[in-house]
């Protein structure tokens, strides 16, 4: 349990900002005195985030006023719109609200814990602000890299894709359990180098806001250089496609620059039209089931008969659609059983030739076959 007497002073120093930043001036709410907190330390850490502005929150209006224009746009075009699948990915980001406070002083516990014992301080120079803003992107890369990369991780990002529509409701679609699989975690080294937890968290806010206005199909390309750096609804379509040549790409946030430096960008492909959603679609419109369903899925495959320790382990750490039996589905496996089919498309976006050389050949199933014999 933390201590209430000495815990105040790590939280008062840890918000003072510089004093020239005028911070405290304009957010005096945030502002402390030392001694015990009155009401409890983890009640003064909420209220420390709820006197922060909240990006999102204040967004909210806009957001559904962009939502309701794209519907209006789609029924003058006499376009398909899901009601019910709005509605279930409406209600998960509303519900995802209420879940993410019973977290929150938890969270800024640990950040501000983090933050007081910094090696640096950036302050809040405007440098500071932008370095600040990439930092969060690529923290926000890794992190959803991973995501897609680790099934136990993967379950609390799955909801989000698991849509087969692509609409600003979309965008909506919040997960509810992201921190219980390790959030805070990708957070914490940059307190620790000295960014302000405020500062991360108003940054991380910007990208959120930001990241709404990719979930549409009625945006088609930007122009080229913004195309280059920014991500931009393109490129998001692609990250949210379960066509084999799409699947783990475009992880970034605000930025696409991150994605083409580590190999993981793929433009959408003018051939070939993305399909929705995830690789084996839930076809449901329960809101529990579309939040928990990977839960239930990766605890029946752990409790499986027979299995090794290796095995359970890499039903729940490996990559998503693992199989024992080799007869499972990752992105990998996808990649090469759509190259088999399609050999003349190796070496077009999402499908390099490598997949195609992890193709056995002929020649290899027979020595294979000769060993067993």
């Amino acid at each position: 349990m933390l201590p209430t007497e000495s815990f105040p002073n790590i939280v008062l120093n840890a918000v003072k900002l510089n004093p020239a930043s005028g911070f405290e001036t304009q957010f005096p709410e945030l502002v402390y005195q030392q001694g015990p907190f009155p009401n409890g330390i983890f009640e003064e850490l909420i209220g420390i985030g709820n006197g922060f502005p909240n990006l999102v929150v204040y967004s909210l209006p806009m957001f559904f006023l962009v939502l309701g224009i794209e519907i209006f746009i789609y029924k003058l075009k006499k376009r398909e719109f899901q009601r019910k699948d709005a509605l279930v990915s409406v209600s998960m980001g509303i519900l995802s609200l209420p879940i993410g406070m019973l977290f929150k002083a938890m969270n800024f516990a640990i950040f501000f814990w983090a933050y007081n014992n910094r090696i640096y301080d950036f302050g809040m120079e405007w440098w500071a602000l932008f370095l600040a803003l990439m930092a969060d992107d690529v923290r926000i890369y890794v992190f959803h890299r991973v995501r897609h990369n680790i099934r136990y991780m993967w379950c609390s990002h799955v909801n989000h894709h698991s849509s087969e529509q692509f609409n600003y409701s979309t965008a909506l679609r919040q997960s509810w359990t992201a921190n219980i699989t390790g959030q805070i975690l990708f957070k914490i080294p940059f307190a620790f180098l000295g960014f302000h937890p405020l500062i991360l968290i108003m940054m991380h806010q910007f990208h959120q806001v930001y990241q709404f206005f990719l979930h549409t199909e009625l945006i088609d390309k930007m122009p080229r250089w913004y195309e280059y750096i920014m991500n931009t609804p393109s490129h998001h379509r692609v990250h949210h496609a379960s066509n084999p040549r799409y699947l783990n790409a475009n992880y970034g946030a605000t930025f696409i620059i991150w994605d083409r430096m580590f190999g993981t960008y793929v433009h959408e492909f003018e051939g070939e039209k993305v399909k929705y959603g995830i690789t084996k679609n839930i076809k449901t419109f329960n809101i529990f089931k579309a939040v928990f369903h990977e839960y239930v899925s990766v605890f029946k495959d752990v409790c499986l008969p027979n299995l090794t320790f290796k095995e359970r382990f890499l039903y729940l750490f490996g990559n998503p659609g693992y199989s024992h039996d080799g007869a499972g589905c990752t992105a990998k496996q996808q990649r090469i059983e759509f190259l088999k089919a399609h050999p003349e498309l190796a070496g077009t976006p999402g499908l390099p030739h490598k997949y195609l050389q992890a193709i056995p050949t002929t020649d290899d199933n027979q020595s294979s076959n000769h060993q067993a014999a």
